[in-house]
């Protein structure tokens, strides 16, 4: 989802600066502004609600890649030291 909400965020972006420019009308661009903020709160909600137990999938939907939050992933610099002690 955060890949595909960027792409979404930067067309607003862009259409936001046409409206600035006086080429598209205000409430044009209010509608779209409404569409895209709604989807970004809606669509990762519905996600987390219908597998609220897999972590992978919470994680994805709150734009997180699954390496960041592996569970298998290697001990990090500061475990080690704290296991070598």
């Amino acid at each position: 989802m955060s890949s595909r909400g960027l792409l979404h965020v930067g067309a607003i972006l862009v259409i936001n600066g046409l409206m600035l420019l006086g080429v598209i009308p205000g409430k044009s661009t209010a509608i779209l502004n409404f569409f895209v903020g709604t989807m970004q709160d809606v669509f990762p909600t519905i996600i987390i609600l219908q597998f609220p137990d897999d972590l992978g999938v919470v994680f994805g939907a709150a734009g997180c890649t699954s390496a960041e939050h592996s569970r298998s992933r290697p001990a990090g610099l500061w475990d080690r030291r704290l296991v070598a002690n």
